[in-house]
């Protein structure tokens, strides 16, 4: 029979297993945490921050750095799969997607707020975006330029601005975004410096990257060294689909090469136990892939409606995909035929 110092000792553990899940499916959400924006999740993290350190760089090999101010997951993608391409950039209030330009402006903005001194405005940071689009000739090829004289164009360096504040890169301290973009003020931040050090996530600085292809430049930024031999191949393996299965929904045989494939099929029983042991999420293995199921939802950027019409189409649509999926599984659904199944089903409900 149980002693009550072991059942205490029981409840502990169970406890403190519960906050290390809790704690590792906050940075698989977010993996940038501020003291002053996310205080509970901060504070989970840091109390376990030795656990978490050494899971990270066991298992997926990721790095986790914290401060009193910040906590950050350096992430390395897997390249077992193509890039996800489902989770853009948004702007925080409106949450549009970032268009290219948007893009290649919020990277010129961190390169403007690393020369820049404590503080810096958004018509300050708007006009040294300019200056740093005229006088690249890559990028004036481009057709890339910034005009504040235009509404669209101002919008362009407020959803910047919002982004860098969601970020924790920027504290507003005074004056708003929307006077900016009427032209009827401007807005002054405050640049957090410790936040910024670590907002880039590579394992190869860009200064030491030689290659002057944009492509290889972007690949030589996470490139992994290999070492030689069978067993250092099968821990690569392991490391990315470690990888994939915690940043992607499901995961399908048929999306990876046969050697990975073949690895996840032989070790599939032994990997979704060890990381559903650690994210409290769970394991669900089929005949066409696996997946890590968040029931708690958490993780979760769009939800399946369940009430009401919009819950009953969801399930009407569920229905349709898999009927069509078995006779042409490479072929795209064209919008338009799904919108004439839901009117159909509309009027025969």
């Amino acid at each position: 029979m149980s002693s009550a110092a072991d059942i205490l000792r029981q409840r502990v553990d169970a406890a403190v297993a519960e906050e290390r899940r809790q704690a590792l499916r906050a940075l698989l959400q977010r993996p940038l945490l501020h003291a002053a924006h996310d205080r509970e999740t901060f504070a989970l993290v840091r109390r376990h921050h030795d656990y978490l350190s050494t899971w990270l760089s066991t298992h997926p090999c990721w790095s986790l750095y914290a401060d009193a101010e910040c906590v950050r997951l350096a992430k390395t993608p897997d390249t077992l799969l193509p890039p996800e391409t489902s989770h853009p950039a948004q702007d925080p209030r409106h949450h549009q997607p970032f268009t290219r330009k948007r893009y290649v402006c919020f990277c010129l903005a961190l390169a403007s707020c690393e020369r820049a001194g404590r503080q810096i405005t958004l018509r300050r940071l708007a006009e040294d975006l300019q200056g740093q689009l005229a006088g690249d000739p890559v990028l004036v090829a481009a057709g890339l330029r910034l005009t504040l004289d235009d509404r669209s164009e101002r919008a362009d360096m407020v959803a910047i601005g919002r982004l860098l504040m969601d970020l924790g890169v920027l504290e507003r301290i005074h004056g708003d975004e929307e006077r900016f973009l009427s032209e009827a003020g401007d807005c002054l931040y405050t640049i957090r410096r410790t936040v910024l050090a670590r907002l880039l996530s590579v394992r190869l600085g860009p200064s030491l990257i030689d290659a002057s292809e944009p492509t290889e430049r972007l690949m030589a930024l996470q490139r992994e060294v290999l070492g030689s031999g069978e067993a250092e191949r099968r821990r690569h393996l392991r490391r990315h689909l470690i990888r994939a299965l915690l940043q992607r929904p499901v995961v399908y045989y048929s999306d990876l090469e046969d050697e990975a494939a073949a690895y996840l099929r032989s070790q599939q029983t032994h990997l979704m136990s060890e990381l559903a042991a650690a994210t409290g999420l769970h394991p669900e293995q089929r005949q066409e892939g696996v997946a890590l199921v968040d029931d708690q939802q958490e993780l979760t950027d769009f939800r399946l409606p369940q009430e009401g019409t919009n819950g009953h189409a969801a399930l009407l649509l569920a229905g349709f995909f898999a009927a069509h999926l078995p006779l042409a599984p490479d072929t795209p659904i064209p919008l338009a035929r799904i919108e004439d199944f839901i009117a159909q089903e509309a009027t025969r409900n």
